[in-house]
């Protein structure tokens, strides 16, 4: 039998550069193509949307991106997600030692006993606990 690879480059819609219209790239490789292009440009006035890094608008049109960004209500939702989690998280209930400086002598410090005592990192634990957006 034939077996017929599809190669992803060639099914994926191009992007046009922000900086330069004729610089077609793929999704992807965007985020690097305009840290090199960027340099190519130096006095193109342009904006950072604070939703996409990806999206680099003119100054001009950059409020009116802001309002109609498709990736607004991503980092929203996201943003919203994480307060929640927070507010559900139980308060951190270590108690701080005061120090009085005064009782510290100049010159001797005893770095034994600042030691604690806290449980390793395990990488499985940590994974199985770990609430994740799906």
């Amino acid at each position: 039998g034939l077996i017929f690879i599809m190669d992803y480059r060639t099914t994926e819609k191009l992007v046009p550069c922000p900086f330069n219209e004729s610089h077609q790239i793929l999704p992807h490789r965007m985020a690097l193509h305009i840290i090199k292009c960027r340099k190519n440009y130096p006095d193109v006035e342009m904006r950072t949307c604070q939703y996409n890094a990806t999206h680099i608008i003119p100054v001009a049109d950059y409020d009116e991106h802001m309002t109609k960004c498709t990736d607004k209500g991503l980092t929203e939702r996201a943003t919203f997600y994480r307060q929640e989690l927070e507010k559900k998280q139980p308060p951190n209930n270590r108690k701080r030692e005061a120090v009085n400086v005064q009782d510290l002598k100049s010159g001797e410090e005893n770095w034994d006993s600042d030691i604690v005592a806290v449980a390793s990192y395990n990488p499985t634990e940590n994974i199985l606990k770990r609430e994740i957006i799906r």
